[in-house]
C-alpha cells in the first residue's frame, strides 16, 4: 500500500498505519512538531499554485496539505493550539502547543488531521493515534459538597497497582487500485492485482454509500487485521480504551466465546479467505456462538459516566470512544465481533452483517462469580483502601448501588434554570443536484417537535461564522437529520444528552435495543443523529474563546461541505457578543 502516515521519534511497536500513542497529564504542555514531508500537490494552493477560482472549496482537494486536531480535548482552539483552521503545506514544519489545564478530565481521546478537503482521505490512510490523559486527583470533600476526582484513582487492584489497560484503535483504510485516473468501475478497484499498489486518491470511488461494504476491507485494530489479545487471566479486571478512528463503517462491539476448539491458525486462514459480508457472517456463525461477555461502560468520549452501564453490545460511530471494564470468567478463546445492525443504525445506510475483529485468549481457572460481581467487589475494596477517609463510605455505597460513579464525574449536570438560550442544527444531503450538496441548516420544528424539516440549509462557507456564542453562556441544542444518519461533532466544549426521540417521538435512551441506551445525562463530544430522530443536548461555553467548527464525522461528508464555523466571544458588558472586529 501507498498511504499517508504519521511517524514520530518515540519508539513504537505499532505499524506505520497508526500514529504514536500520546500519554499526558493535566497541567502539562504537549508540544507537537508537525513536519509535512508529503510531496507537493498542485491542488494545495500556495504562491506557486494559485487557487482555481472555479472550484468549490467543498470539492475534495489539497490531499497533501495537512494540520492536526486533538479530538475531544478541552483546550484553546486558536493560535498554535487546537486550531483546525490552519493549513500546513508540503515542506512546511510547524509546532503546536497544547496547554492542558490542571482540571482537564482524565480520559481517552485521539488526534487526527482536520484540513477541510483532505480530512477523510488522510484519516482513512491511518493518520490518527490515541491520546490518553492520565489523572491522579482524588475526590475531595468540601463541606457538604464533593470536588470530583479522576476515575484512574479508583481503578486499582487490592495491592494498589492499577488495572491493566489496553488501547484499541479501530481504523478503516479504504485503499484501492485504480486502473487509471479515469477508472469508474466501483467493483474492480478493490481487487489489487500482483504488482499493483493500493492507494487512496479518489473520493467518489473510495468513499460514499456502499463503498466500505463492497471493498472487502477489514476494520483494523492498532494497524493490524485480526490481532490477538493475550495474557488475560480469568477473574482479573482490565480497562479497555476503545477509539473509533475509522471513517466509513459503524461498529457494534460484542465479545463472545468460541464455541469450537478451532486453532488460531484455522480461524486466521478461514477469515483471511473471506471477502464478502456473507462469508464473514458465516465465520461468526461457525466459530463465535458461545457465552457473551458483559461490558461495563465507565466513560464515554473520555468523560466518566455518573453510573456504569452494563450491556452485551456497544455501538461505535466514527469519533466515539468508550472506556470499559472487562472481566472474563472462563478460560478459553473469545471473538471480538463487529455484530449485526439494522440499516438506520449505521452510517452506510445498509444492513450491517457480523464479522470477527480480533481474538482474545484467556487463561486460568473458572471464576467463582460473574463479571459484574467481580468488578463491583474490586472497586468497593479500592474505595475502602485508597479513597480519602471522609469519602470512603460514600463512594463504597455509591458503587454498591449499581456502580454509581458520582465522585468521579468531571462536569456537573446542567440544570433547567442554567439554560439561557436554544438553537437547532439539521444535517441534509441535497440529491437534486450533481454532485449532491452536503449541508447543515436549522430544524423547522412543528408542534410536538416531529416530524421536522430543514431550513436555511447551506454547504460550508469558510468566511461565515454560523454559530456565534457568548462565553459562559449555557444553551440547549436540538439536533436532527433529514436524510441519512450523521455523527454530530463539535470542538472544544462537550455536551450533555437530555433525550433522544425516535421518529414516533418516543425517548429511546432507556430502550435496551437502541444504540442510545443509557445516554440520558451522559456527556459526549460526538453523537450519531439517526434520520428523523431528535436529539436534545445542553452545553456550557467555558473558559476558551475563539473560532472552530462543528461537523459531520463521516469525514468525507465534512470535506464536501457538512461543516459550520463556530465562534465563542466575550460579551460587551450588556449581554451582547463582542467579536472584536472579527466576522
Amino acid at each position: 500500500m501507498k498511504l499517508r502516515s504519521l511517524v514520530g521519534d518515540v519508539a513504537s511497536e505499532k505499524t506505520p498505519f497508526v500514529g504514536p500513542e500520546v500519554n499526558i497529564w493535566p497541567g502539562e504542555t504537549f508540544r507537537l512538531t508537525l513536519n509535512n514531508q508529503l510531496p507537493d500537490d498542485p491542488s494545495c494552493y500556495n504562491d506557486e499554485h494559485p487557487p482555481n477560482m472555479n472550484m468549490s472549496p467543498n470539492t475534495p482537494h489539497c490531499f497533501n496539505g495537512t494540520n492536526m486536531h486533538t479530538h475531544g480535548l478541552w483546550i484553546s482552539p486558536t493560535g498554535n493550539s487546537d486550531n483546525v483552521l490552519l493549513k500546513i503545506d508540503p515542506s512546511v514544519s510547524f509546532q503546536y502547543e497544547y496547554n492542558i489545564p490542571t482540571d482537564h478530565p482524565a480520559g481517552t481521546f485521539w488526534y487526527h488531521p482536520h484540513l477541510h478537503g483532505s480530512t477523510a482521505l488522510q484519516v482513512s490512510s491511518g493518520m490518527s493515534g490515541a491520546l490518553i490523559i492520565h489523572g491522579n486527583r482524588l475526590p475531595e470533600k468540601k463541606g457538604e459538597a464533593v470536588k470530583t476526582g479522576d476515575i484512574d484513582t479508583l481503578l486499582r487492584n487490592e495491592d494498589g497497582t492499577p488495572f491493566k489497560e489496553r488501547v484499541v484503535l479501530f481504523q478503516q483504510n479504504t485503499y484501492a487500485c485504480l486502473q487509471n485516473e479515469n477508472d469508474t468501475d466501483p467493483q474492480s478497484i478493490w481487487n489489487c492485482k500482483q504488482g499493483q499498489t493500493g492507494e487512496i486518491e479518489n473520493y467518489s470511488l473510495q468513499f460514499g454509500p456502499g463503498t466500505w461494504n463492497s471493498s472487502g476491507r477489514y476494520t483494523m485494530i492498532n494497524g493490524k487485521v485480526i490481532p490477538y489479545f493475550k495474557d488475560i487471566q480469568t477473574g482479573d479486571v482490565e480497562r479497555w480504551r476503545f477509539i473509533h478512528a475509522g471513517v466509513r463503517d459503524t461498529i457494534n462491539l460484542r465479545f463472545q466465546k468460541l464455541a469450537t476448539d478451532a486453532s488460531e491458525e484455522e480461524i486466521e486462514k478461514a477469515y483471511k479467505a473471506a471477502i464478502s459480508a456473507d462469508e464473514k457472517q458465516a465465520l461468526v456463525d461457525k466459530y463465535c456462538s458461545g457465552t457473551i461477555v458483559e461490558q461495563t461502560l465507565i466513560a464515554t468520549d473520555g468523560l466518566t459516566r455518573a453510573q456504569a452501564s452494563f450491556q452485551d453490545e456497544t455501538v461505535f460511530q466514527p469519533g466515539y470512544r468508550e472506556d470499559m471494564l472487562l472481566s472474563f470468567t472462563e478460560p478459553g478463546n473469545y471473538c471480538m465481533i463487529d455484530y449485526k445492525l439494522n440499516t438506520g443504525q449505521t452510517i452506510n445506510e445498509q444492513q450491517h452483517k457480523a464479522e470477527i475483529l480480533a481474538l482474545v485468549m484467556v487463561s486460568g481457572e473458572p471464576a467463582q462469580h460473574g463479571s459484574r460481581r467481580i468488578i463491583s467487589d474490586k472497586l468497593i475494596v479500592a474505595a475502602e483502601n485508597f479513597m480519602p477517609a471522609n469519602l470512603q463510605s460514600t463512594i463504597a455505597q455509591d458503587l454498591k448501588d449499581n456502580l454509581k460513579l458520582s465522585s468521579f464525574v468531571p462536569h456537573p449536570t446542567i440544570k433547567d434554570d442554567e439554560v439561557k438560550g436554544e438553537r437547532t442544527i439539521a444535517f441534509n444531503i441535497d440529491t437534486s443536484t450533481t454532485p449532491a450538496k452536503f449541508q447543515i441548516g436549522e430544524l423547522d420544528l412543528k408542534p410536538g417537535n416531529q416530524p421536522y424539516s430543514i431550513k436555511n440549509a447551506a454547504s460550508y462557507q469558510s468566511d461565515v461564522i454560523n454559530q456565534k456564542l457568548a462565553l459562559n453562556n449555557v444553551e440547549e441544542w436540538k439536533i436532527g437529520s433529514t436524510l441519512a444518519g450523521h455523527p454530530f461533532h463539535i470542538h472544544v466544549n462537550p455536551f450533555q444528552i437530555v433525550s433522544v426521540l425516535d421518529e414516533k417521538g418516543k425517548d429511546v435512551t432507556q430502550d435496551k435495543d437502541s444504540q442510545y441506551y443509557g445516554y440520558a445525562g451522559v456527556w459526549r463530544d460526538t453523537i450519531f443523529v439517526q434520520q428523523d430522530y431528535l436529539i436534545t443536548m445542553r452545553t456550557r461555553y467555558q473558559r476558551y474563546i475563539g473560532e472552530f467548527v462543528l461537523h459531520c464525522h463521516i469525514l468525507d461528508h465534512e470535506d464536501q461541505g457538512m461543516m459550520q464555523n463556530v465562534g465563542i466571544y466575550l460579551t460587551n458588558g450588556r449581554g451582547n457578543i463582542s467579536t472584536g472586529g472579527h466576522h
